[in-house]
């Protein structure tokens, strides 16, 4: 039985059962030569935690049984996105370590990957090839389509005001208890490290231990394009010094400046395969922000970029048509789940003042945060206040991981979180991109020993530098996707 139809059979189960009941179905995860006990199932929970007695929908929980004779806790995962789901990571290898402390628990967040309902059955198609020109076209396409999500939202009887990150954190206290245990621990990855912030804000009694990777504080979801500019500058200055690039990049800032002046006077135009005829799309100075922000914070990416803006600045496409074509793919339909969990976060006045002089004056303007807040009104979006943005303080032991080539979640967000906790330590990996701090096997042996009960210190560590793909030339496509074009 696949694990969807395991969760529809449970789903089905749970009507007739306790609102509190995890319907058990056993599963078996295989995650290379290693199998993994586990239950699936879908836990109730209140669509409003302030109503306990009112309507009820169903988060989809994954249990990775416990390898320890005596496990201690169970360790709660909380993916990022938003939008992401968890349970569809139940055979990666990386649940190993932790299962020999204590149960894992892959929790999809309320409107997320098999939990009920999910809005990504809600999300209409979205006309991709206008995302790429301009701000206002690419704006007037997803308005359109969020228009058409919002109806059908309204005839389904789903209402976005009950899906934000405070809510999902409640969740976590419903989906701990139900399941029978008292505390847990969490481990949290980028929006999985906003909604962890608010449980441990409001439900600290919960929590053993917490690790957040990639830590998204209280006031960061919408986030300033200055930010970026110090980030693009150390990128520069590694390229610069890149044995493996010759001397061939000495002003990566100015490179990509000029690249994206030259795209808002004359939009690149890139042809990409389709089932039919090639589809050419026209990529402007803000269609092309948007391709390099989706992959400013993954060192695998980084790693052909001074390669893809020298090509650029000679007005050559066949690597932004393999950059262009991955962000086409995934944007045919509206990323309604992104768009409802993370707009109600919104931003103090002090943050959206900030972020609205960066647009006039910094690299990537104002396409970081496309397209808040001009979507919220239209599906309905409430914002959650800012008694919700302050600080978060606790006494529960934190540690927060940055790593020093993660442009979604940088080092400097990671410190301001880490200083609410009086427990608390910030590991800065240099090297590390922003799914390093979930998957790198260095890393986790260190978040896997603080979970385990070792006290944490600041500190840092280093991970393997990844070397830039040659600028010209042909180059290994093992080094890169992208590379397998040419």
């Amino acid at each position: 039985m696949t694990l969807a139809c395991a969760l529809l059979a449970s789903c089905l189960a749970a009507q007739e059962s306790a609102p509190s009941a995890l319907p058990r179905e056993p599963r078996r995860f295989r995650a290379g030569a290693v199998t993994y006990e586990a239950d699936v199932g879908l836990v109730p929970v209140p669509l409003d935690h302030a109503r306990d007695d009112g309507p009820r929908i169903q988060l989809a929980v994954a249990r990775l049984k416990s390898t320890a004779s005596e496990p201690g806790a169970p360790i709660v995962f909380l993916a990022g996105g938003p939008g992401e789901g968890a349970t569809n990571m139940a055979d990666s290898p990386i649940w190993a370590a932790y299962l020999e402390l204590g149960d894992v628990l892959l929790v999809d967040q309320r409107g997320t990957g098999r939990s009920q309902p999910s809005l990504a059955e809600h999300a209409p198609e979205l006309d991709a090839g206008k995302l790429f020109l301009d701000r206002p076209t690419a704006l007037a396409a997803v308005l359109e389509a969020s228009r058409a999500a919002a109806a059908d939202l309204r005839a389904s009887g789903i209402d976005l005001a009950f899906y934000d990150a405070r809510q999902s954190a409640d969740d976590v206290v419903t989906v701990v208890h139900a399941l029978g245990y008292e505390r847990a621990r969490l481990l949290a990855h980028s929006y999985g490290t906003h909604v962890a912030l608010d449980l441990l804000r409001r439900h600290a009694e919960l929590v053993e231990r917490c690790a957040l990777l990639g830590a998204a504080g209280p006031d960061d979801l919408l986030k300033p394009a200055s930010e970026l500019d110090p980030f693009v500058g150390q990128l520069a200055q590694r390229a610069k010094a890149a044995p493996e690039l010759a001397g061939g990049m000495p002003d990566l800032v100015a490179v990509l400046a000029r690249v994206l002046a030259r795209a808002a006077k004359e939009p690149f135009t890139v042809e990409l395969p389709g089932p039919g005829e090639p589809v050419r799309v026209a990529v402007g100075r803000f269609g092309l922000e948007r391709v390099l922000l989706a992959d400013l914070g993954d060192p695998s990416d980084l790693v052909v970029f001074p390669r893809l803006l020298a090509e650029l600045d000679r007005g050559e496409t066949a690597l932004l048509a393999w950059f262009v074509a991955k962000r086409f793919e995934q944007s045919r339909r509206l990323p309604l789940a992104l768009y409802a969990l993370r707009g109600p976060s919104g931003a103090s006045p002090e943050r959206a003042a900030h972020i609205a002089a960066d647009a006039k004056q910094c690299l990537f303007e104002d396409a970081r945060n496309f397209p808040f807040p001009d979507v919220l009104p239209v599906l309905g979006i409430r914002d959650l206040g800012e008694a919700f943005r302050r600080p978060v303080t606790s006494d529960v032991p934190a540690l927060v991981v940055s790593g020093t080539l993660d442009a979604n979640t940088p080092v400097r967000q990671g410190q301001i979180v880490r200083r609410g906790f009086a427990h608390g330590a910030h590991l800065v990996v240099a090297n590390a991109g922003h799914d390093d701090l979930l998957f790198d096997e260095r890393i986790r042996e260190r978040v896997v020993a603080f979970l385990a009960g070792d006290e944490a210190h600041d500190g840092t560590l280093e991970i393997a530098r990844r070397p830039f793909v040659p600028l010209t030339g042909t180059v290994d496509p093992a080094a890169h996707p992208a590379l397998g074009v040419r």
